[in-house]
This record gives structure tokens, sequence and C-alpha cells, in this order.
């Protein structure tokens, strides 16, 4: 179904029940765009998970810096400081 807005993207309601997903559609005719989209699959596919010791290191890497951080901002309380660590840590291991 074409929505009229500019900021909305294509979809079928049909297929966001069935996946319970967020979806765009798009028809592909340009043989740059199926390419790119070929190459985008297969390096989504062929993506290797990190090993643990990996995402530990990089974990480790951003307790190093809250650390480094607390030093200059002692004010925060305790939560705040657990939630920065925690997305700190995550968005470490995410950007791996």
């Amino acid at each position: 179904m074409r929505r009229s807005h500019p900021s909305i993207n294509n979809f079928n309601e049909w297929l966001i029940s069935a996946c319970r997903s967020n979806m765009d559609i798009k028809f592909i005719l340009s043989g740059n765009d199926a390419k790119a989209l070929v190459y985008y699959i297969t390096d989504y596919v062929t993506k290797s998970t990190p090993a643990f010791h990996d995402m530990f290191a990089v974990a480790q890497q951003g307790v190093k810096s809250i650390e480094q951080q607390r030093v200059t901002n002692s004010i925060d309380n305790a939560i705040e400081k657990s939630r920065k660590l925690v997305l700190r840590c995550y968005n470490m291991i995410a950007s791996q």
C-alpha cells in the first residue's frame, strides 16, 4: 500500500501482522540497486558473531572509559552510572 506522506514507509499490513516486524517494501528495477542489495544481503548473512572473549575485552574497555569519566564527574547517582556503563558496553559491542 502506498502512503501519501513522504516520511511513511511503503508497507503491507498482512506481512507486518504475519512477521511481527518492521518492514519497508521497495521494488528494485535497476541493476545497481539489485547489486547493492545482493552485496548487503551477503555481507549480512556471512557476518560472523564475535567470540565471547572479544566481547568481554570490548566491555572491559567500556568499563575503563566509564571509570575515567567518574573521576571528572562524580555527581551522578549509582543508577545513572549503571545505565551509562551498560549503554557504553552495548554500543561498543554492537559496533564490532
